[in-house]
């Protein structure tokens, strides 16, 4: 959970409030993690970053508590998964994949939707 308004830095890294940490703000001296990718390198690879009040699973390297990492984002009570198209959501329409974006601090979205329905094959890209 980061700070008002900023959810990263420079680095792609975020800051992260455990949840045995009380309270609504960062404890002091709360260290930047690094969010695993499927792909980074110099210049490109995949950015898809965390945000304030969603919830990530958190690994530490080589079981090391000074190197936490980023490796996931998790979908719980509050984050639900979202329903494309207006579709409704699971597990009805488990046929349906995708990437569906949320405009920051809007409610317009970008969508890239996969539909695997038997015999209604289609693939969309759309915007609000």
């Amino acid at each position: 959970r980061g700070r008002a308004g900023r959810f990263t830095d420079e680095l792609a890294r975020i800051q992260v409030r455990f949840h045995w940490q009380r309270g609504d703000s960062l404890p002091q001296g709360t260290t930047w993690l690094r969010v695993a990718m499927p792909s980074a390198g110099s210049g490109f690879g995949h950015q898809f970053m965390p945000r304030i009040g969603q919830e990530v699973l958190v690994t530490f390297l080589a079981g090391d508590i000074d190197r936490p990492l980023v490796t996931s984002v998790l979908y719980n009570n509050i984050n639900l998964p979202p329903r494309f198209s207006k579709a409704s959501g699971l597990p009805g329409n488990r046929t349906l994949s995708g990437i569906r974006t949320q405009e920051h601090k809007g409610s317009g979205f970008n969508e890239l939707l996969f539909d695997d329905t038997p015999g209604s094959l289609r693939a969309r890209m759309g915007t609000t």
